[in-house]
């Protein structure tokens, strides 16, 4: 799903729900969050944000930056922990 896309769903919830757009940013965020703990463990310190206007998010695990920018997502957007 690229940034386009998200904002599209965003949009679609907001209108059909009538749920603010900030709470749903904020759920997906929380989603990715629960999402990297289970793939980096609960110990790690993990920031995630979507940026609002382009649909992009980041992930910060331990102030390192993971996923599609860095290449780090696997086909199928699995997450690549550089171990191997």
């Amino acid at each position: 799903m690229n940034g386009a896309e998200l904002l599209r769903i965003v949009d679609a919830i907001h209108r059909d729900k009538a749920i603010d757009k900030e709470i749903v940013f904020e759920g997906i965020e929380q989603a990715i969050v629960s999402a990297a703990r289970k793939h980096y463990g609960e110990e790690q310190e993990i920031v995630v944000h979507v940026d609002r206007n382009n649909g992009h998010p980041t992930c910060q695990v331990n102030g390192a930056e993971v996923g599609a920018a860095t290449g780090s997502l696997k086909p199928g957007g699995r997450i690549d922990s550089g171990v191997s």
